[in-house]
């Protein structure tokens, strides 16, 4: 997807190419996800282990999660998703 009035790449579906909320890393290598969604992919797309950095949008507390073996190392978090999944891609920029 380009970026809203230029011919830059914005996303490519699960990576973002431009710096987001949601820092993905494993070992040295680190990308940027568009959301919790696309930032967990990703390391499921290279079949890694790794970890999402992002903040919580209630109160703005760091928040880590660490995937090993392709499952969540804990699971103290709730994932919200305020737009249903039918309308992504109506503003996938909002969503």
């Amino acid at each position: 997807m380009l970026l809203p009035g230029s011919a830059h790449i914005w996303m490519a579906e699960p990576f973002s190419a431009v710096p987001t909320s949601f820092l993905v890393g494993s070992g040295t290598r680190r990308w940027w996800g568009n959301c919790i969604w696309d930032a967990l992919a990703i390391l499921a797309l290279l079949r890694l282990d790794g970890w999402v950095q992002t903040a919580c949008p209630d109160c703005g507390a760091d928040l880590r999660l660490d995937v090993a073996g392709d499952r969540l190392s804990h699971h103290d978090g709730v994932v919200h998703v305020a737009v249903p999944a039918r309308d992504w891609w109506r503003s996938i920029g909002f969503t």
